[in-house]
């Protein structure tokens, strides 16, 4: 991943539909990227959200709709391919940590994860999940 001073880092992380942000990566988010705390999805300051939660933040939505609010976030990934650049000149890159963890169906999500463009660097941690889940 190039550093923060040849490319804007947005960070994507977890949420819940109300847009509480109580996911480990959503308070760093809250912290360190800007993340508007009551905005449940998009673009918001240097990070991106994408609810994975019901409005209650533990209820997990149903996969059809994670599916449809991680495409949401591949579509606008791709928004910023090489030929698209930040207010300053820099390329728009996207961290993908671990996110979803207490998802039954994190494994799908990772794999509609792996569709995201190359401005996009997924963390080992889930490369390696997958890996060893076709053992």
């Amino acid at each position: 991943m190039p550093s923060s001073n040849k490319a804007r880092i947005r960070h994507v992380f977890d949420t819940d539909m109300r847009g509480g942000h109580r996911t480990t990566s959503g308070k760093g988010a809250v912290k360190f990227y800007r993340a508007l705390i009551g905005r449940a999805s998009g673009m918001q300051g240097e990070s991106y959200a994408i609810p994975l939660y019901d409005y209650d933040g533990s209820t997990p939505l149903p996969f059809s709709t994670i599916k449809e609010f991680v495409n949401e976030f591949i579509e606008y990934a791709e928004s910023y391919n090489s030929e698209t650049k930040s207010y300053d000149g820099l390329p728009v890159v996207f961290k993908i940590p671990r996110i979803g963890m207490a998802l039954p169906q994190k494994l799908e999500l990772y794999k509609l994860l792996l569709k995201a463009p190359s401005n996009c660097y997924i963390d080992a941690r889930i490369i390696d999940m997958l890996k060893s889940s076709k053992k």
